[in-house]
């Protein structure tokens, strides 16, 4: 799972570092990166928890998107209280 995230993060930084602008394509090719990102999260978080490296990966994914991710911070934190 990490070694996967990790590769994403990755993956990320190489299409921000190639592309100039951002196209329509490229911005629906993130957006659904990011709703599998997101799924696996919560997957992995109700099969039984996420260790440090797992959230530090998730959490360096987070930072190379944030504007597409509404939210990532509560989907990181858990919704306040």
């Amino acid at each position: 799972m990490v070694r996967a995230l990790k590769s994403t993060s990755t993956t990320l930084s190489l299409s921000a570092i190639t592309s100039s602008g951002i196209s329509d394509r490229e911005s629906s090719q993130d957006s659904l990166l990011m709703q599998g990102v997101q799924f696996a999260y919560r997957a992995h978080q109700f099969a039984g928890g996420l260790d440090s490296e797992t959230l530090c990966a998730f959490e360096e994914i987070r930072q190379r998107l944030p504007g597409h991710i509404v939210g990532s911070r509560e989907l990181l934190t858990g919704p306040s209280s």
